[in-house]
């Protein structure tokens, strides 16, 4: 018997897989274009980034004198001992974030900004070896040149940076969700709790005497509204004890940092030694103290922000805001 041919559209002998199609035109030089614009956008940018970088290491070198990052901790300290407690979300989810994605993305971030460096300068001597070639002209722009920038960033950028940044990034964003959403639901299950415990001596005592005021044809609603308004009642203060613990937490972080930092910026300017916290006792006592003073202060005021604190906490208000509404409200 004869064996069927491969002819016609396969080709080749029978049974042989059929050939992958070819890659369209317009997709290569859509793809071309896109990668020569991102190109270009890098090397636009990159001088703008790097003048920005200096500018802010020269103003940095500016203050260096002047104690800048004793100043910053001690400000940091203030703003969590007396106003700590206004911001639970958002300490709450700094927190987290610190203790799982903060050093793997710091990491990997440092690691890619040294790689944007070397990708520009391999970019640069890329080009002008091109140049080189092409005598002066710009080169034609097609596949060969996205297919040799690409290489060339495959070829400069270290992938375990990416990957670190990367990963750093997302378990840090996932402790911070699992926190959050874990201690709103914690304070809301423990409020209805206690107004489910509270609601049934509450309707014997305040249930009889509404319903005696009320019209015969509304009596079923006493029960209804006693019972629904002692469960909100008991959701908002056991928020409202969440947020006294959490500003004490914040009273007792702040008032160290105030203190450590405020001793130590002292002992360096006014008497030129450096201090070493772990030798004294001195800013443990300041601290506990000025943490004692802020838990007394957030109290007292209600959690409430003075003018202008207010005003000079406004992003940082908002950011607590967004917070609380994405764990409340998200599905």
């Amino acid at each position: 018997s004869e064996v069927p041919s491969g002819g016609g559209e396969r080709g080749g002998s029978y049974g042989a897989p059929p050939l992958a199609p070819a890659v369209p035109e317009k997709v290569v030089a859509v793809a071309s274009a896109v990668v020569e614009g991102c190109v270009n956008v890098a090397e636009a940018l990159y001088p703008m980034a790097e003048l920005a970088c200096r500018s802010s290491h020269a103003f940095y070198k500016t203050l260096e004198p002047y104690e800048v990052e004793l100043l910053s901790s001690a400000l940091g300290g203030f703003v969590l001992c007396f106003f700590g407690g206004k911001y639970v979300m958002l300490i709450a989810a700094a927190e987290a974030y610190r203790m799982i994605g903060f050093q793997p993305t710091w990491e990997g971030l440092c690691g890619i900004a040294e790689d944007c460096v070397k990708v520009h300068r391999a970019n640069t001597e890329d080009n002008r070896q091109d140049d080189a070639k092409k005598d002066g002209k710009k080169p034609h722009v097609g596949q060969a040149l996205a297919q040799r920038k690409v290489l060339l960033l495959l070829r400069t950028v270290d992938p375990n940076r990416v990957e670190r940044f990367v990963v750093g990034i997302q378990s840090g964003f996932l402790a911070v969700v699992a926190t959050l959403r874990l201690q709103f639901a914690r304070t809301l299950t423990l409020g209805h709790s206690i107004g489910d415990a509270v609601a049934p001596v509450g309707e014997k005592l305040l249930v009889p005497a509404i319903e005696a005021a009320t019209p015969a044809q509304y009596r079923s609603w006493p029960r209804f509204v006693v019972r629904n308004a002692i469960r909100a009642v008991a959701v908002s203060a056991a928020f409202y004890a969440q947020r006294v613990l959490s500003a004490f937490h914040s009273a007792v972080r702040g008032g160290r940092l105030l203190a450590r930092s405020s001793v130590a910026y002292l002992m360096r300017r006014v008497r030129g030694v450096e201090w070493n916290s772990e030798d004294s006792l001195l800013d443990e006592a300041l601290g506990f103290a000025l943490a004692a003073l802020g838990f007394y202060w957030q109290v007292s005021r209600g959690f409430g922000l003075p003018f202008p604190m207010g005003i000079l906490l406004a992003p940082v208000t908002l950011a607590e805001n967004a917070l609380l509404q994405v764990v409340a409200y998200k599905k």
